[in-house]
């Protein structure tokens, strides 16, 4: 009996440790102070700046992930500024969703979704006028790729992102624009219009992945109205396009 009991203490014990960051959280760090004018939440993204830790300088984040759904999976209404958990989930229906996130939730600690209305029905985000959407956020920091991978693979996800602008792009979202992306989400190529009824400084335009890596850049002739880029080599995810100091986001689907 003692040694039933022994074996169930140190279970559990284990899952607990599951749960908690590989780092102290005194080696995380905000990589930039809260809100500054490019970026969204940056107080989820923290880096390990403990020189001795086997993550030395990586990413560390719990939240907001937003992630993209082929069905909403809830058995009810996530509205704005409220919040779920994973017992929500109709698990009669999504028995797979429930039981991937039930997974991450015992790997990684609590999960919470949360309904963004601005992210969820802002037109210029036209996948999730199709699908809906959520906002995850866990309960303890973990390493950010980490977390994106593990949530990209629950059945049903289509697309993840970390809600946040790269900073070192050091530009604003323009959501109002004349200038129009098509087809969005794309899959081959995309479609720059109306680039005449837009005062530019110079012809080029610069594709950034979510965290702010340049992916590549295109010259485009003066007075130019449309102007084509093939993406078809991109991997499946959300990237910003920059012209003239704007970004633009576009998602690329397989």
């Amino acid at each position: 009996m003692k040694t039933r009991i022994l074996i169930c203490f140190l279970f559990f014990f284990a899952m607990s440790l599951s749960s908690v960051s590989s780092v102290p959280d005194s080696c995380l760090t905000e990589i930039w102070p809260h809100n500054p004018p490019d970026s969204y939440n940056p107080d989820y993204i923290m880096k390990d700046t403990c020189k001795d830790s086997p993550t030395y300088s990586q990413w560390y984040a719990k939240g907001t992930f937003l992630v993209a759904m082929k069905e909403y999976i809830f058995s009810r209404l996530i509205v704005a500024s409220s919040s779920a958990t994973v017992d929500d989930i109709d698990s009669l229906k999504y028995k797979k969703e429930y039981e991937a996130y039930k997974n991450l939730q015992n790997k990684y600690g609590k999960v919470s979704f949360y309904r963004d209305y601005y992210e969820c029905n802002n037109f210029s985000d036209s996948i999730f006028i199709k699908a809906p959407c959520i906002d995850v956020e866990f309960s303890d920091y973990h390493l950010r790729l980490e977390l994106i991978n593990s949530l990209k693979i629950v059945p049903g996800t289509i697309v993840v992102e970390t809600k946040y602008v790269p900073v070192n792009t050091n530009v604003e979202e323009d959501y109002y624009s004349q200038i129009k992306i098509t087809p969005n989400p794309c899959s081959d190529k995309i479609k720059l219009l109306n680039l005449n009824k837009y005062t530019v400084n110079y012809n080029k335009v610069i594709i950034y992945d979510y965290i702010g890596e340049i992916i590549n850049s295109y010259d485009y002739p003066v007075g130019t109205n449309e102007f084509e880029i093939d993406v078809s080599s991109l991997n499946e995810g959300i990237y910003f396009l920059k012209l003239n100091n704007k970004l633009f986001k576009f998602i690329k689907l397989n």
